[in-house]
This record gives structure tokens, sequence and C-alpha cells, in this order.
């Protein structure tokens, strides 16, 4: 008698091996990780991760040691799986700045989830005193974005904090960060144009409403600039070479593209010097500096003031759309 295949129960069986396959592999990405940035693995660290069995844990040893013969091997004298020194990563691309990450997080008790590390590292975060971010403002502002709609902010910059009424409507539509501090890309009704807020002044928010202008008008959200970085002048030859090693420069120069509507919070970052620079902070220049400060004068009007302005048709800044390709607002 012919035997009849079960089509559907083959496919309802297909999704199950293929996430039964996803965990494998994120178990013998996590091997790897380990043993690549610690230099070592023990069966319980795997266990204690993914919450698996011992003999679960043994299994996928096993077939990472399968997969890739020569990156492991088992000291029996330290009793664990010792990285190879020519250990060459198959499941991860190592990253470095990934690993900061994660060591950040498991310093402050953050994502345990998606934390990856052993913890053998002391890791400790110096925190930089800023007032905490209103969770409810947060949430406010990216439900606009997602939902397209405008809502009312009461912002306070450093000049307006003593302002009775503070209260602004505006249509965001994105976020950008330099890595220390987050930023809301908005159209403003009242002033007829698009700015760069600082998410920390953002301090409450209320009645939303229909949106004004949408993000496809918002000329210096879409356009870049490439700023062209260089070695400060006036550095010794040693001290500029360090500079254009630090930086990745080639033939003495970076070239970074920016947003138009980010470039006065990119200056901001190079006074403050890079998220990470310490040291380094004042030793790069800009070496495109004519055509710098004339695309910094777009939203600027011609004034490096720092974050969250923009033109100088408006009060406190912003960049008004073209007004032959801007239609009316959306009621």
């Amino acid at each position: 008698m012919r035997r009849t295949r079960n089509w559907n129960s083959l496919k309802d069986r297909r999704p199950v091996a293929d996430s039964r396959e996803r965990n494998v592999r994120q178990r013998l990405a996590f091997i790897e990780f380990v043993a690549y940035w610690e230099g070592s693995i023990i069966r319980s660290k795997i266990v204690r991760r993914f919450g698996i069995s011992g003999e679960r844990a043994t299994k996928d040893l096993a077939a990472y040691r399968a997969s890739a013969p020569d990156n492991l091997f088992y000291d029996q004298t330290a009793k664990r799986y010792l990285a190879s020194p020519r250990m060459r990563c198959k499941f991860i691309e190592p990253n470095a700045e990934e690993y900061l990450r994660q060591a950040m997080e498991s310093g402050v008790g953050e994502a345990q989830n998606d934390v990856w590390m052993g913890g053998v590292v002391r890791t400790e975060f110096i925190r930089i005193p800023k007032r905490p971010q209103n969770p409810e403002v947060l949430r406010g502002i990216l439900r606009a974005i997602h939902m397209a709609r405008s809502i009312e902010l009461d912002y306070r910059s450093f000049d307006t904090v003593d302002d009775d009424d503070g209260w602004e409507r505006v249509s965001p539509h994105a976020m950008a960060t330099d890595g220390l501090h987050w930023f809301v890309r908005a159209y403003c009704h009242g002033r007829g144009c698009f700015r760069t807020l600082v998410l920390d002044h953002c301090c409450e928010i209320r009645d939303e409403a229909a949106p004004g202008l949408s993000a496809g008008f918002d000329e210096h959200w879409s356009r870049r600039f490439n700023v062209l970085l260089a070695a400060k002048p006036g550095l010794s030859e040693r001290q500029r070479r360090f500079v254009e090693r630090t930086y990745l420069m080639s033939q003495g120069k970076i070239n970074v593209p920016v947003r138009i509507a980010l470039l006065q919070a990119f200056e901001q970052s190079m006074m403050a010097g890079f998220p990470g620079a310490g040291p380094m902070a004042g030793l790069v220049a800009v070496a495109n500096q004519e055509e710098y400060r004339e695309a910094l004068a777009q939203v600027s009007g011609g004034k490096a003031i720092g974050v969250a302005s923009s033109c100088a048709a408006c009060p406190g800044g912003g960049s008004r759309p073209s007004l032959q390709t801007v239609p009316p607002p959306r009621s």
C-alpha cells in the first residue's frame, strides 16, 4: 500500500526546525563571542545564558569544535575550553564597539537579556549628571512620529528656561544622536520652519492633533554635507601622525557625511570632543572650512551657536522650507 505524504504536517514542522536551527546558531555564536573576547569558555556560561541543560551545552561545544576545529582546545588543568592563537571567527564579526557597549550595559545592569559578556572584566560606568528623561515625553514623541501627528511640546532651552510659556506645536519626524545627546527633528508650526531639538530639553507634551509639514519637505534633513576632517594645524609631526591613525585618515583627511540639519549638533560635538575622544578633543579641524561655514549658515544664519537652532529667520533658529514647493499644512 502506497503511503501518502502529509504535506501540511511537513510544512508545520519547518518553522519549528528553522527556529531550532537559529537557536543552535545563536548558541554557537555565543561560544565564539565569549571565547574570542575572554580567551576561554566553560559549559556553565552557556547553561546560565540560555537556560539549557548541561548535556545540551556539551553538545553545542562539540558542534562548535566540529565546525571550527582550530578555534578551541580543551585544557584539562583549567577545566575549560581555551581560544586557540590561530582562532578565526566563523559565527561573529568581531566588533570592538559592540563589545564595549555590552561592557557598559553589563556594568550598569541594563539589558541583561542582550548581554553576552561573562562579567569577568570589572567595568565602571561614569555617570555624567543630567536631568532624567521623562519616559512619557519620549513615548509621546515616538507616537507622533509613527502616527504622523503633531503635539504641543514644552521646550526649555538655555535662553528660554524662565519663560512663562514654552509650549510650541511641533510635528516630529525623526530622531538623531551623536552618541552623547539625543535630538528630535520636527516641524515647528508657530515658526513655520523645521528645527533640531534637544530631547533633554523637552519637558512635557500635550494635545495631539493634525500634523504640519511632513519630512518630505525638510530639505536640510534630506541633504548631507561632507565634512572633511584633518589633524589640527600646529601639531608636531608625531602628534599629527597619531591623530591621523586614531581617526583612520587617508592622506591626512577623513570624510564625514552629516545631514545639514544636524551640522550644529556636529559642531557642538566637535567643540566638546567627539564622544569617546577624551584627550583627542580639539585635535581635529575642518579642512573644507569655507564650504562648511556656508552649509552651516543655511541652518544657523551664519552663526555657530550650538545645538537645537537652525535658521536665522526664526528666533532660536529653524530651517524654512521653500515657499514655492510647500503646500498648505494638512488639516
